[in-house]
């Protein structure tokens, strides 16, 4: 736990075997949770190495994004928001889809 002024971090990173193992039945070997904020923007960060997905929030001033992202079965799904706009996406690159919602 760090924090400096209106700054302020927090890092939990684990090496050992965490949640189950993937199929081929190799541990997990980094597990990272990430939360860092910075006056007034902070991002929530999850990361899992070897089942290769992401989870991220980040609010930057007055927008956000939502982001999962997994590459063994490649899909992608973001929520994005910016002043008064927001989308929202869902792609997979394996079966070829991708839906999007965007209000501008």
């Amino acid at each position: 736990m760090e924090r400096t002024s209106n700054k302020f971090s927090i890092n939990l990173e684990r090496t050992s075997n965490w949640f189950h193992k993937n199929q081929s039945g190799a541990d997990i070997k980094l597990v990272l949770h990430h939360l860092e904020r910075t006056s007034n923007w902070f991002s929530i960060n999850l990361e899992r190495t070897l089942n290769w997905f992401s989870i991220n929030l980040e609010r930057k001033s007055n927008w956000f994004s939502i982001n999962l992202e997994r590459t063994s079965n490649w899909f992608y799904i973001s929520l994005e928001r910016t002043s008064n706009w927001f989308s929202i996406n869902l792609e997979r690159t394996s079966n070829w889809f991708y839906i999007n919602l965007e209000r501008t």
